[in-house]
């Protein structure tokens, strides 16, 4: 599986190879599945993927298995349109510059991926980094539950 073919600074970095290109590879075949899924609401869509990328992350670390998240890739293909229109919903004339201010806001990737290799050399595993990942999506699922619904007192007129 690639184990030993990739060996870089005296680091194998064979499986972590794989595992990052069938993460994005699945990240991108997820996204394309979501293209058709527009007749569903991007909150149902949110709550959907963030509660099954948490029971993945949550067997994965129990069980000790790669592929579940590996899998979690396809499932966060799609959250980020779904975040990004229920952030948007009613701001009408504002729409443009909030967009821009959330784009910019955009440090998950970056922030959790180092937090997370930092967890990993203080516990010497990677098995229990991903409570972050199951952190981050609960998070997330409390915004599909509660914090995307648009108040009318809160619309832009």
């Amino acid at each position: 599986m690639g184990k030993t073919d990739i060996v870089l600074g005296g680091l194998d970095l064979g499986i972590h190879a794989l595992l990052s290109t069938l993460y994005w590879g699945g990240f991108l075949v997820g996204r394309a599945i979501s293209s058709f899924l527009g007749r569903i609401s991007a909150r149902t869509q949110l709550i959907t993927t963030t509660t099954l990328a948490t029971a993945f992350a949550v067997t994965a670390m129990l069980t000790q298995n790669l592929w579940l998240l590996v899998a979690i890739g396809l499932l966060h293909s799609s959250m980020w349109s779904c975040i990004y229109s229920l952030t948007i919903k009613g701001l009408n004339q504002y729409t443009s510059k909030a967009s821009g201010i959330f784009i910019s806001a955009v440090f998950g990737g970056a922030v959790f991926t180092l937090l997370q290799g930092g967890l990993a050399d203080l516990l010497g595993s990677w098995r229990w980094t991903w409570l972050l990942t199951v952190f981050c999506e609960v998070v997330m699922l409390t915004y599909a539950l509660y914090g995307s619904h648009v108040r009318e007192k809160d619309l832009i007129h």
